[in-house]
């Protein structure tokens, strides 16, 4: 793992009415890390109002998952790294309606161009100089359906096993950068 701590932060929307919504594929991301890496040592939870943070200080990483609706993620990951030590480095992961569903980018400092979570984070950041993992969610079989309706809904099972192999695959290839 890196020297400094770094911030794995997965945007989406809490609550049980957002569960497996196209725009909770960072939450998602964050929940294959959970069960895909192996981290060593114990893990403390940080929660409040805005974030729950698992850090695991063996490692140098802690995970993010915010608790404000997505406009407002800025909020939490901006508080979030308040808590750790000077010089954390920052990866988002969100879903991507730039990107078909079963694809994925990682990438240092590009984002899509209407993404409301990434650019609350990029706001309070002032900044968009972090690691970006683009989950692609785009399978509308209708274009017209407007991309707001669309991310606020539900994986089909066909398309929930597309992006199952998308998570693995994404976390394999963050772990490597990050080694």
């Amino acid at each position: 793992m890196t020297e400094t701590t770094t911030l794995i932060a997965g945007l989406g929307n809490a609550g049980r009415d957002y569960e497996k919504t196209r725009h909770n594929a960072g939450f998602m991301f964050v929940d294959r890390l959970l069960s895909d890496w192996e981290f060593t040592g114990n893990s403390t939870i940080k929660k409040n109002d805005h974030f729950e943070l698992l850090r695991y200080p063996a490692d140098r990483i802690a995970l993010l998952k915010p608790l404000l609706l997505m406009n407002r993620s800025g909020t939490a990951v901006s508080e979030a790294l308040r808590q750790l030590p000077d010089g954390a480095k920052l990866v988002v992961a969100y879903d991507d309606l730039d990107i078909a569903l079963g694809s994925y980018k990682i990438q240092q400092g590009t984002s899509p161009k209407r993404h409301n979570g990434i650019n609350s984070v990029i706001a309070a950041l002032g900044t968009d100089d972090f690691l970006h993992v683009r989950i692609g969610i785009e399978n509308r079989t209708d274009i017209r359906i407007e991309g707001a309706d669309y991310v606020l809904g539900r994986f089909s099972e066909e398309e929930l096993s597309s992006l199952d192999a998308v998570l693995t695959k994404a976390a394999a290839e963050l772990r490597q950068r990050l080694a």
